[in-house]
């Protein structure tokens, strides 16, 4: 089965630094199978969001979460993939995001910044 990935195209926007942020333009990501189009999906900032399981909870009866379009990766993959091309920028997202990384969690990178890109010759 071909695995589908975004390259990051454009510098994405967020709350986190301007450098660190431009770090991901020209990262490749793979995406979860069978999300090879942009959604629509309800996100919170990474520095801003909720951090307790209870928050996480309540924010979308309480306006926390704004829509966005755009491709959910892994933030371990994701961050895994940032690390082979700026090792100072995966560490920026390690120390100062900690909720963030780990299995289950995701980045919603925005449509406008990625380009999907299929990898013929894998599996």
């Amino acid at each position: 089965m071909k695995r589908t990935y975004i390259r990051i195209i454009a510098t994405p926007p967020g709350e986190a630094p301007e450098e660190i942020r431009r770090a991901w333009v020209g990262v490749r990501i793979p995406l979860p199978l069978f999300h090879g189009h942009a959604k629509d999906w309800r996100a919170s900032g990474v520095l801003t969001g909720p951090k307790s399981l209870f928050a996480r909870l309540w924010a979308p009866f309480f306006g926390r979460l704004d829509r966005h379009r755009g491709y959910a990766v892994a933030v371990v993959e994701a961050i895994a993939a940032l690390e082979a091309a700026n090792p100072t920028a995966a560490r920026w997202w390690r120390e100062n995001t900690p909720q963030a990384i780990r299995p289950g969690k995701a980045f919603v990178f925005a449509a406008e910044v990625c380009v999907v890109d299929t990898d013929l010759n894998s599996g």
